[in-house]
C-alpha cells in the first residue's frame, strides 16, 4: 500500500499560542524561551482561534527604538499584531499548502505561517520547515522516477546503450558512496558552526542592545537592569576564545573533507571527458588510475590494488570509451574476487603498441566458458546482478580502436585480461618483446 501524501500538519511545530492582551514587554520575555528560539513570529491566540501574530523584526523595531520600551512596553500586543497572518489548514496536501503559503509570503520573510485544523490553531510552521520537506518529498520522487527510469532502461530493444547508462549509474551509485563519509561530516561541522556562530550573534546582539541603553539620554534602571542581565547571562554561555579554536579545527576537517568531494568530481571528469569525445592521444595510467578510483567503493578494504606502471608512449583513442572498457574489467575482477584478494594492473611496450593487463586472483572462468566470454548476454553471475553486455561492448570498443582484448583463466587461480592498443609517436620511447615490462613507476 503506497504511503500517504504528506499533509502540512506534519510540519506544525506545537508551541502554546500566546493571549493577545498580552503587553509588548511581555512578548519580548516570551521570544527568548527556548521552545520559541526557531520561530521569527509568535502565535497570537485567543479561545483556541487565532487572532494574529507578532514577528521578531516588528518587536525590534518596537523595542529597539529610542524610548521605545517607554513608549509601547505596557501597551497590548493586539494593537500592534498581524491580523491578516498566513493560515493554512492542517490538512491540506504539502504542495497545495505550499502554493498558498509562498503566494501570501513577502520577501523577506520576517514571519512564519499558523497551522490551523477545523478553524482551531494547532501550531505554527517554518518557511524553512516547508522547503526542507518539499526538498524530502521532490528527492523521494526523483528516487521513484530514478527507478521508474531504470526498469524502463531494462525493457528497452537497445540494449547496448543500456548498459552503458547501466554503468554509468555504478559509478554514480559508487561515488555517492565514497562521497557519504566527508559529506557527513562537512554538514555535522556546518551545524555545529552554525551553534557557534547563533551564540556569537546573540551576544552581539545584547552587547550593542546594551551599549544603546548606555548611550541613551534617560533610561530606566529595570531595563538597564534587565539588558546587563541578559548580557551577562550569554557571556556565561559564550567562550569566544575556545570557540575561535574549536571553529578553526571544524573549518580545517570540512576543508579536507571537500578535497575529498572536490578529488572525487575530478576523477569522474577526468574518467567520463564528455567535453573532450573525440580521438586525442593520452597516458593509459590516467585511464586506469581514473577507473580504479570510480570502482574503489568495491575495492576498498576488501583488496589490494598493486600497479606495475612501465614507462609507455601515449595511446591515441576516445578516452570516454577506453575509461569504460578498463572499469568493466576492474569491476569484473573485483567481482570475481568475493572474498578479497589481489588485483594487479600491468602495463608495458608491444610490439603493436601499449599492453595493459588486469589480473586477479580469484574464482576463474572455466576453460569451456571461455569462448563465449566475449558473445552477446553471456553471463556466468547470479540472475540479476549483469546483462552480459560488458565484455561484448569492450570487446566492440576495442576493436574499433584498433586493438584486440584476451583473457587467460585458470580456476581456483584467477583471470587475466590483456588490452592491446595502438600507441602514438614517442621520441626515445624503448621498444621491446611482445611481453610486458616489469619495471615499477612509483605514482
Amino acid at each position: 500500500m503506497p504511503d500517504a501524501p504528506p499533509r502540512l500538519g506534519d510540519l506544525a511545530i506545537a508551541v502554546p499560542g500566546i493571549d493577545p492582551r498580552h503587553s509588548i514587554s511581555q512578548l519580548g520575555e516570551w521570544f527568548l524561551l527556548p521552545e520559541y528560539e526557531p520561530l521569527l513570529s509568535l502565535p497570537l491566540v485567543r479561545d483556541g482561534r487565532v487572532a494574529g501574530l507578532i514577528s521578531r523584526y516588528q518587536m525590534m523595531q518596537l523595542l529597539f527604538r529610542q524610548f521605545g520600551r517607554e513608549l509601547f512596553g505596557r501597551r497590548p500586543v493586539h494593537r500592534f499584531m498581524k491580523r491578516d497572518p498566513v493560515v493554512v489548514d492542517a490538512d491540506l496536501p504539502l504542495e497545495a499548502a505550499a502554493d498558498q503559503i509562498l503566494a501570501s509570503m513577502t520577501f523577506p520573510v520576517t514571519e512564519d505561517f499558523i497551522i490551523v485544523r477545523d478553524g482551531r490553531y494547532l501550531g505554527v510552521g517554518t518557511v524553512i520547515g516547508l522547503l526542507q520537506a518539499l526538498q524530502r518529498q521532490l528527492s523521494a520522487r526523483s528516487r521513484q522516477l530514478a527507478r521508474a527510469l531504470r526498469e524502463l532502461r531494462t525493457s528497452q530493444t537497445q540494449l547496448v546503450q543500456s548498459e552503458k547508462m547501466a554503468s554509468l549509474g555504478q559509478m554514480v551509485a559508487g561515488l555517492a558512496h565514497e562521497m557519504n563519509t566527508p559529506l557527513g561530516y562537512v554538514s555535522a561541522n556546518v551545524e555545529l558552526a552554525e551553534q557557534f556562530f547563533g551564540e556569537a550573534h546573540r551576544l552581539n546582539e545584547a552587547v550593542f542592545a546594551f551599549l544603546d541603553l548606555v548611550l541613551a539620554p534617560r533610561v530606566e534602571a529595570e531595563a538597564f537592569d534587565q539588558a546587563l542581565a541578559r548580557l551577562v547571562r550569554l557571556r556565561q554561555h559564550c567562550d569566544p576564545a575556545g570557540q575561535a579554536v574549536d571553529l578553526a579545527r571544524l573549518f580545517s576537517d570540512t576543508r579536507f573533507g571537500l578535497g575529498e568531494i572536490d578529488k572525487l568530481v575530478r576523477g569522474l571528469q577526468d574518467f567520463s571527458r564528455l567535453d573532450r569525445a573525440g580521438d586525442e592521444a593520452v597516458d593509459i595510467h590516467h585511464c586506469l588510475d581514473a577507473a580504479l578510483l570510480l570502482a574503489n567503493h568495491l575495492l576498498k578494504d576488501r583488496i589490494r590494488v598493486v600497479r606495475d606502471y612501465a614507462e609507455v608512449p601515449p595511446v591515441p583513442c576516445r578516452p570516454s570509451e577506453i575509461n569504460q572498457v578498463l572499469l568493466n574489467l576492474i569491476v569484473n575482477a573485483a567481482q570475481a574476487m568475493r572474498t578479497g584478494g589481489v588485483l594487479r594492473l600491468s602495463t608495458g611496450r608491444h610490439a603493436d603498441g601499449v599492453c595493459v593487463r588486469v589480473t586477479d586472483n580469484g574464482a576463474g572462468i572455466p576453460a569451456h566458458l571461455l569462448p563465449r566470454i566475449f558473445d552477446p548476454f553471456f553471463t556466468t553471475k547470479p540472475p540479476g546482478e549483469g546483462t552480459g553486455l560488458g565484455l561484448s561492448i569492450s570487446h566492440r570498443i576495442v576493436e574499433r580502436h584498433g586493438g584486440r582484448i584476451q583473457v587467460r583463466s585458470d580456476p581456483d587461480r584467477g583471470t587475466t585480461f590483456t588490452l592491446t592498443l595502438p600507441a602514438g609517436p614517442a621520441a626515445g620511447a624503448p621498444s621491446g618483446p611482445d611481453t610486458l615490462s616489469l619495471t615499477r613507476r612509483i605514482p
